[in-house]
C-alpha cells in the first residue's frame, strides 16, 4: 500500500527553474560523473578545502574528545591486572575482574554516547559544506568545456546559499542515524546482551544510515537544481528515495566503495606517511567524488520524475500569461472607451448666428434615392423621357406623302 502511494505521488509539483541547466538532458551517469571533474583538479581541491572548513568542528571534536577522554577509559585498572587469567585463582578475584570489565564497558559506552551526541550538530554543519560541493559538481557537469571558467569560490558559496537549510536537515538525520548505530553497538556490550540481537540491530542501523544519506543528498541536489519550497523539497526527496530505490542503492554502493577503500588503506597503514596521503585524498577528492556520484545519479531521477512535468507547467504558465495580457489590453481599451466623454453639439443662438452670403451658400442636396440620384435629377430625367416619347409619337402620326389624290369622289 505504501509503495502504491509513493508511485502515485506527484513529484516536483512546485519546483521551478533554477537556471538554464535545469532541464538539460545528460548522455549517461558515467559520462555525467566524469564531467564533474571537467572544471580542473585545482578547483576541485579549492572547493574541497572550503568544505573541510565546514567539517572542521566535527574533526576538532573527534580529535579533542579522543585525546582527552577516551584515552583515560580503563586507566583506573592496575597495570597487568588481566595477566594470568588462564590460571586458577580465588573466586573473589574472578568476580572482581568481571565487575571491573563490566564497569569499563559501561564507562566506554557512556563516553561514546557523549561523543556522538555532540557529533550530530557537527555533522549537520559539515553537510552545509557538502551542499557547496554539490553545486560546484553540478555546474561542472553541465558546463562541459566551459566549466573551467567557473569561479569556484563564488559557485561554492552560491551553492551554500541555495542548500544550507536542506543540508542542515539531511546532516542532522545522518548524524542521528550514526548515533543510533553507536548506541546499538555499545549497549549490547555494556549490558552483555546476546550477539544475535546485536548483529540484527546493527544491520538495521546501517540500512537506516544508507537511507538517511540518500535522502540527505536528494534534499541537497533538489535545492541545487530547482527553486522549491522547503516543505515540498522534504516531500519530493522522500518520494524519490523510495520510488528510485534500485538506482539509489547502486549510487550508495559506488559512494561506499570510495569511502570504504579510503578507510581500508587507513587501517592498513595507520599513521604512516602513506596513511596520511590517503587521508588527504579522502578529504580533498573523496568528498567531491561522492558528491559527483550523487549529482549524476540524482539527475537521472530528475529527468524522469520532475523535468517533464515542470516543462509542461511552464508552457501552461506562458500561455496563461499571454491570454491574461490580451484580456488586460482588451479591458484597458474598453475602460478607455467608456471613460471618454461623448461629444455634444455646441449650442448656437439663432439670433447671433451670422448670415452667410448668397454667393457662399452651397446648394442644399436633397435626400438621394436607392439609385444614387437626387430627387431633382430624377424629375429632370422623367421629363426628358416624356419629351422623347412625345417626339416619337409625333413622327409616327405625320404622313410622309399626301394620299388625298387617290381618294374616289362620292
Amino acid at each position: 500500500m505504501a509503495e502504491e502511494i509513493m508511485k502515485s505521488a506527484v513529484v516536483g509539483a512546485k519546483t521551478g527553474r533554477r537556471d538554464e541547466f535545469t532541464t538539460e538532458e545528460l548522455p549517461g551517469k558515467w559520462t555525467a560523473f566524469k564531467a564533474t571533474f571537467s572544471c580542473g583538479m585545482s578547483k576541485v581541491l579549492i572547493a574541497s578545502l572550503f568544505c573541510i572548513l565546514f567539517c572542521s568542528p566535527a574533526i576538532a571534536w573527534v580529535v579533542v574528545f579522543t585525546s582527552l577522554f577516551l584515552s583515560r577509559v580503563g586507566s583506573s585498572f592496575p597495570y597487568g591486572i588481566f595477566d594470568g587469567l588462564g590460571y586458577a585463582g580465588p573466586g573473589a578475584l574472578t568476580e572482581g575482574l568481571n565487575t571491573a570489565n563490566v564497569l569499563g564497558a559501561m564507562r566506554y559506552y557512556e563516553y561514546a554516547l557523549i561523543e556522538f551526541s555532540v557529533l550530530v550538530p557537527c555533522i549537520a554543519v559539515g553537510a552545509i559544506g557538502l551542499g557547496g560541493l554539490v553545486y560546484v559538481a553540478r555546474l561542472s557537469m553541465f558546463g562541459g568545456t566551459e566549466s573551467r571558467s567557473i569561479k569556484v569560490i563564488r559557485a561554492f558559496f552560491t551553492g551554500v546559499k541555495y542548500t544550507w537549510s536542506r543540508a542542515l536537515v539531511g546532516g542532522a538525520l545522518v548524524g542521528a542515524s550514526i548515533f543510533l548505530m553507536i548506541f546499538c553497538a555499545y549497549v549490547f556490550d555494556a549490558y552483555a546482551l546476546g550477539v544475535g540481537g546485536k548483529i540484527v540491530t546493527m544491520i538495521f542501523s546501517i540500512a537506516l544510515i544508507v537511507l538517511a544519506s540518500i535522502y540527505a543528498f536528494y534534499l541537497v541536489t533538489i535545492a541545487a537544481n530547482y527553486t522549491n519550497p522547503f516543505g515540498a523539497t522534504l516531500k519530493d526527496a522522500l518520494v524519490l528515495t523510495f520510488v528510485r530505490m534500485p538506482a539509489n542503492l547502486l549510487c550508495a554502493v559506488f559512494a561506499s566503495l570510495i569511502i570504504g577503500l579510503a578507510f581500508l588503506f587507513i587501517l592498513l597503514f595507520g599513521s604512516s606517511t602513506f596513511g596520511t596521503i590517503i587521508w588527504f585524498v579522502l578529504f580533498f577528492i573523496g568528498f567531491y567524488a561522492v558528491c559527483g556520484i550523487f549529482v549524476a545519479f540524482d539527475q537521472s531521477s530528475f529527468a524522469k520524475k520532475i523535468n517533464d512535468g515542470m516543462a509542461e507547467r511552464e508552457s501552461k504558465a506562458r500561455a496563461e500569461q499571454s491570454y491574461a495580457a490580451i484580456r488586460a489590453a482588451k479591458a484597458a481599451g474598453e475602460r478607455q472607451t467608456k471613460s471618454k466623454p461623448a461629444s455634444t453639439a455646441k449650442y448656437v443662438n439663432p439670433k447671433k448666428k451670422k448670415k452667410q452670403p448668397e454667393s457662399e451658400k452651397k446648394p442644399e442636396r436633397t435626400k438621394k434615392e436607392a439609385g444614387g440620384y437626387s430627387e431633382a435629377e430624377l424629375k429632370q430625367m422623367a421629363e426628358d423621357k416624356r419629351r422623347l416619347i412625345e417626339e416619337e409619337k409625333t413622327k409616327e402620326n405625320v404622313p410622309t406623302e399626301d394620299m388625298s389624290v387617290y381618294e374616289d369622289d362620292e
